[in-house]
């Protein structure tokens, strides 16, 4: 049995590994990275875990994997028979997968956090960023939209780690303003991810880390 820690922090992009890993059903270890403390830019950290100061981080019998995809897709090799993604031989459907899973960590992702912290873009026109990062954003929501709007999942039958990515980003964007009201589609599959046990599970933890460790957020 492999031995597994995940570098995390609560509310981060860490959770969707935080829930994959629990729905794995792979034993694992946790260990907070305090963001706002700037633990994630101590040398040892960067050093032997992730070089590019962030988390998630997912710690595999020693070796550091790094980026969001990369571990979801890894945690599903690992535990083939979990379901975090829809299981398939066929090539070019596993390589639409991936697709969809690096889609949401580097295409979304970057977007999401143009409109949840646009200050980390420029140091001006902050605004802009803000406006430039919602724009990009919702060009994106009709095709979403359209692929949920009969209450079905990412892949119609079953929930999979892109559904639990898909709603993060959402989530988070949404802490920020960002609007929704269009696509009850999307809301409708936003409270459903929410409702997955492994999800509430994630959450759980985290909040116990935010208690813990006394995490304060900023307004």
């Amino acid at each position: 049995m492999a031995d597994i820690k995940l570098y995390f922090f609560p509310s981060a992009c860490s959770g969707v590994a935080l829930a994959g890993l629990i729905e794995s059903g792979l034993p694992f270890d946790t260990q907070l990275i305090n963001i706002f403390k700037g633990e994630q830019y101590a040398p040892d950290y960067m050093k032997t875990v992730h070089r590019g100061g962030k988390v998630p981080a997912l710690v595999v019998d020693g070796v550091p994997v790094t980026e969001n995809a990369s571990i979801q897709m890894l945690l599903n090799e690992m535990a083939p028979d979990a379901g975090l993604m829809p299981k398939t031989d066929d090539l070019v459907e596993k390589a639409l997968q991936r697709s969809d899973l690096i889609w949401c960590s580097s295409t979304q992702h970057p977007f999401t956090r143009m409109v949840r912290l646009p200050m980390r873009f420029s140091q001006k026109d902050v605004r802009g960023v803000y406006d430039f990062g919602t724009k990009v954003l919702l060009q994106n929501m009709p095709e979403i939209e359209a692929r949920v709007k009969d209450g079905g999942w990412w892949y119609q039958d079953d929930w999979s780690l892109v559904d639990v990515y898909v709603n993060w980003w959402l989530m988070t964007a949404t802490s920020n303003g960002f609007p929704l009201d269009d696509f009850p589609g999307i809301r409708y599959l936003m409270g459903r991810v929410q409702e997955i046990p492994a999800v509430m599970e994630a959450r759980k933890i985290e909040h116990q880390a935010i208690e813990e460790h006394g995490i304060e957020y900023p307004a």
